[in-house]
């Protein structure tokens, strides 16, 4: 009997993302810091997720200029790159943060926790100068990067900027954790990167350049949660996670390079520009199991601690 070909997309979907889990498993190690995790057993099943946020990077651009005026030369030189992520689209991206959230949040029911949203919260001081935000996909926080919230969540702001940027108050909430009597309040923050990119000029020789590498990172994983007045624990990875496989221009070397060579004797200062446009082509299935998967696996091990500390 022949197998659709929509059903082995599932099953190879399935299998990578299995592949991933145990691959995260094996690799990826938490660091926690933080003061009164134990008091946690004597507070109340209740959950305020206040934030959660994946940043994607989606685009880099760089550009190195130069002007030079040696005995040898006299001109400038400008090399600049713009590289932009493919194979992947924003819906994709919303789904991978739906599909992590929702797991989040079953997590927390499992437990017999009540998960408080803003609705659930009713008018507080705390949030009077507050701006409330609905669920989107944002790329005015992160120059090249999208900041996606889960569909259907709602979150604070102190304000936005003239830029679009949002404000939010580093820290602990203390004034906020007091009027929720108790509930544990928490933060979840998330960025994968994709594009790295170096620009350098030197004005001895006249020259410009611009190098970048492609390849999968997770630069950036933060788990805070906050209970009381002397409760506060701190996840992060012990070091930086790295993925191999994702893209299939992963490894290539991008350079940009330019050079002012017109004699001094010219009179003319001139100028000489590269623009290069680079693709980092990624596998979808492999971008989606690998993210999500490695989101999962950091909950789980992070939750896993944070639920032991109730159940003591």
């Amino acid at each position: 009997m022949k197998t659709p070909d929509n059903l082995k997309s599932l099953l190879l979907l399935c299998a990578a993302l299995l592949l991933m889990h145990f691959s995260s498993a094996q690799e990826l190690e938490l660091k926690s810091n933080g003061y009164g995790e134990k008091n946690l057993k004597k507070f109340p099943r209740k959950v305020y997720i206040k934030e959660f946020n994946v940043n994607f990077q989606m685009t880099a651009d760089a550009k190195a200029v130069s002007k030079t005026t040696t005995n040898s030369r006299k001109g400038s030189s400008s090399a600049s790159m713009n590289v932009a992520v493919t194979g992947i689209d924003a819906p994709d991206l919303q789904q991978i943060t739906n599909t992590v959230y929702n797991d989040f949040v079953n997590a927390f029911k499992s437990q017999g926790f009540e998960v408080l949203t803003v609705n659930d919260i009713g008018d507080l001081k705390y949030f009077e100068e507050y701006e409330l935000m609905g669920a989107n996909i944002n790329e005015d926080q992160n120059p090249g990067y999208l900041k996606v919230t889960p569909e259907g969540f709602q979150y604070y702001v102190k304000g936005i900027s003239n830029s679009g940027k949002e404000k939010q108050v580093v820290g602990a909430p203390m004034r906020l954790l007091k009027e929720m009597d108790d509930v544990m309040v928490l933060t979840a923050d998330y960025t994968f990167s994709a594009i790295d990119l170096n620009a350098s000029q030197s004005s001895v020789l006249g020259t410009s350049s611009v190098k970048g590498n492609i390849g999968l990172k997770m630069p950036s994983c933060v788990l805070n949660a906050w209970a009381g007045k002397m409760i506060a624990i701190n996840y992060t990875p012990k070091k930086m996670p790295e993925f191999e496989g994702v893209f299939e221009n992963e490894g290539e070397k991008l350079k940009a390079f330019s050079m002012a060579t017109k004699p001094t004797y010219s009179g003319f200062l001139t100028h000489s520009s590269n623009d290069f446009t680079h693709e980092a082509k990624c596998d979808k299935d492999k971008y989606v199991a690998t993210t999500t998967g490695t989101m999962k696996e950091f909950n789980n091990q992070a939750l896993s601690e944070m639920f032991g500390y109730f159940n003591k």
